[in-house]
């Protein structure tokens, strides 16, 4: 499927469970081949949603979990999650994967009580914000919930202000404004994806600069930290038409030869090795490369794609994450990042098969 498969001897990762949003987001890449995938994501995550409110583990009636385990790692322990006697854990700290789990759903045709629950669940966390937010775990889980997900700390894991310091109280972030608007498009609720695109017009453009911001505290100020995240919301097409080409210009100030940084490489924070402080994501750059292409910026995706295409195939494996240096030489996979992942296989194979995610329905026989 990839044309830089991993070494025979190259560890699978840290993470081998089930995650909702990497799930998705996989199966989604790679539909057009293995349809099969996406249907056994979709029971896998539709037998797990949510039935109850669960403040420790962050369940609600209708939510996508955020990672199933039958038997957690130490780790959990040693932070304070809600691990259960039996040593499980099910989680349910992810701000997106419902609406991921709605946006995969709609393009194989699948409605049924798991879709209306999660349709319902977006609409009440709508009706309460107006926005899609989280208030995250200072601990016992995961304080931010967005992609860029992280545990409390003094600094701020990988949503912060332009100065590096923290991002606090009910945070709505740009990326989960973005899939919550392609749900709501893809299941024909057109006046709740109006009022949404509405409300992130008047939020998210409430600063100085002529970007997105990435994300809104929790007393509404917008944080105005160039950040490749409003390529998703290019994907999506949330924008206003006068708001498409800012972003475009402001999307190629992240852009390397190797693809897009996830900060502006003048931000506090920025460090090329950093997860999501300065690294390059493949997955997202394959979001944003479908966003550049759906405007019209032909010329601005085409780097994205060949940039990504080009680490890939230079790294020879398919990390998380990689860092570009300032002078742009060369990739290098940094320490803490994992040498195999799924949906940066599936980002290979959607880029090299120009595959956006964004095209219609594809029919899945029984899910």
């Amino acid at each position: 499927m990839a044309s830089a498969p991993p070494a025979a001897d190259e560890p699978i990762g840290r993470y081998p469970t089930l995650f909702g949003r990497d799930a998705l987001i996989t199966a989604l890449q790679v539909l057009p081949v293995r349809r099969e995938i996406a249907a056994a994501t979709l029971r896998a995550l539709g037998s797990r949603q949510g039935r109850m409110n669960v403040k420790a583990t962050a369940q609600e009636p209708g939510k996508i979990l955020h990672e199933d385990w039958s038997a957690a790692p130490e780790w959990h322990r040693m932070h304070d999650w809600p691990v259960a006697s039996d040593g499980s854990l099910r989680y349910f700290g992810s701000v997106d994967a419902t609406c991921l789990y709605l946006i995969l759903a709609a393009r194989v045709g699948l409605q049924d009580s798991t879709t209306e629950a999660g349709l319902e669940w977006l609409q009440r966390a709508l009706y309460r914000n107006e926005l899609i937010t989280y208030q995250g775990h200072r601990k016992g889980g995961l304080y931010h919930q967005g992609w860029r997900d992280g545990i409390w700390n003094k600094e701020g894991v990988g949503i912060r202000w332009p100065d590096g310091s923290q991002v606090e109280g009910s945070i709505a972030v740009a990326s989960a404004q973005a899939f919550a608007y392609e749900a709501l498009r893809s299941h024909g609720l057109l006046e709740d994806a109006h009022r949404l695109a509405k409300a992130v017009d008047k939020a998210f453009f409430r600063h100085q600069e002529p970007w997105p911001a990435l994300a809104i505290d929790g007393h509404g100020r917008a944080v105005p930290t160039l950040a490749s995240e409003m390529g998703i919301l290019l994907w999506s097409g949330i924008l206003q038409s006068v708001r498409v080409e800012p972003t475009v210009q402001a999307l190629e100030l992240l852009c390397t030869r190797w693809g897009l940084r996830t900060i502006s490489a003048k931000h506090a924070s920025f460090e090329p090795t950093a997860y999501h402080l300065g690294s390059t994501w493949p997955f997202e750059c394959w979001l944003a490369w479908g966003g550049l292409r759906r405007v019209g910026a032909d010329s601005l995706a085409r780097r994205v794609r060949d940039g990504v295409l080009e680490a890939i195939g230079f790294l020879k494996c398919m990390p998380e994450c990689y860092a570009v240096s300032l002078d742009e030489n060369a990739p290098a996979v940094p320490d803490r990042a994992t040498r195999t992942q799924a949906w940066t296989a599936g980002a290979t194979w959607a880029l090299e098969n120009e595959w956006d995610g964004l095209g219609g329905q594809v029919v899945i026989a029984s899910v």
